[in-house]
């Protein structure tokens, strides 16, 4: 009897069975395509900030609004590191690129370059396209360039020479922010302009940012 019973209700136990995991199989499908839509839609709009930025139409305004004299014109070697001020760090930094700098994605983390020239400091921020320079140290910046008026003036006389100045070590560059960050900033084109090298090995580092972001 107790058989007879038991091969009754299989009939009724199985497929009622086999319809839930058949509904929660396709619950779990569909969950599993919506999380890859949306990385992917993150990923996109992660790439489009760094290579399309959305800051591009701001900056191709301000380079056409913005014109810069270069501070050493007409001045001898010396002449131009008697007169050295923030103009001559403004006119590199634009010189290098540096106003297409720009917020890493979904944040107000502004690029900020520290200088320390003949043991006086400058400070630069980049904001929309536009740079602005200060005497003085900053709080989180995101790389440092030390070298001497003499050296920095002789980089806005004749660009060519920036790399030398690099490679010889009278010039130096220190990252401080992650290499990750750096790179979401747009410091690739910049760090490569001033170095004649690669901020980083290997363009895949960039995914982890969220990662880095998490961790801070």
């Amino acid at each position: 009897m107790n058989r007879k019973k038991t091969g009754n209700f299989l009939p009724f136990i199985f497929p009622k069975n086999q319809r839930r995991m058949n509904r929660n199989a396709g619950i779990f499908l569909w969950l599993v395509i919506g999380i890859v839509v949306i990385f992917l839609i993150i990923v996109g709009i992660f790439l489009y900030y760094i290579f399309g930025s959305f800051n591009n139409s701001f900056i191709e305004k301000s380079h056409t609004e913005i014109t810069l004299q270069n501070p050493s014109q007409g001045k001898s070697l010396e002449q131009a590191v008697a007169d050295f001020d923030e103009s001559f760090v403004e006119y590199l930094l634009y010189s290098v690129g540096a106003s297409e700098l720009h917020n890493p994605p979904f944040s107000k983390d502004i690029p900020k370059i520290e200088f320390y020239i003949d043991e006086k400091s400058y400070n630069a921020v980049v904001e929309k396209g536009v740079i602005t320079v200060f005497r003085g140290e900053i709080n989180e910046e995101d790389i440092v360039i030390k070298t001497t008026k003499e050296e920095f003036v002789k980089i806005v006389m004749d660009k060519e020479y920036i790399k030398e100045s690099f490679s010889k070590g009278e010039s130096s560059l220190e990252l401080i922010a992650s290499r990750t960050r750096l790179t979401t900033k747009g410091y690739l084109s910049v760090y490569e302009e001033l170095t004649g090298e690669s901020i980083t090995g290997s363009f895949v580092r960039i995914f982890f940012y969220f990662s880095d972001v998490s961790l801070k």
